[in-house]
């Protein structure tokens, strides 16, 4: 079993920095924005909108019904498996595997 949980790149490669001033220009400009500590509206239309306008940079234009926003790394990879793997978990179910 992979620890995905664990999946974390070494602290030199994450641009700290920038992620700081970006935080604390959020906090300046919208505070009850971070005070929850979490996202409460997951369809929040700014967000989208800014997630589309950014997507224009990245090559591939997405609309705003292809973005799904998540709560978390896990509910996003726990999504992109449910697309792509059979729903039948083997070793959850009474279906025998052959060999």
């Amino acid at each position: 079993m992979a620890p995905l949980a664990a999946a974390l790149p070494h602290p030199s490669l994450l641009p700290i920095a920038a992620l700081q001033r970006l935080y604390a220009g959020v906090a300046r400009r919208c505070p009850k924005l971070l005070a929850g500590g979490s996202h409460i509206d997951m369809d929040e239309p700014a967000l989208v909108r800014q997630l589309v306008r950014r997507s224009l940079a990245w090559g591939g234009p997405l609309d705003a019904e292809e973005i799904v926003v998540t709560n978390s790394c896990t509910e996003a990879l726990g999504l992109c498996l449910r697309a792509v793997t059979d729903p039948v978990i083997p070793w959850r179910s009474n279906r025998q595997l052959t060999t």
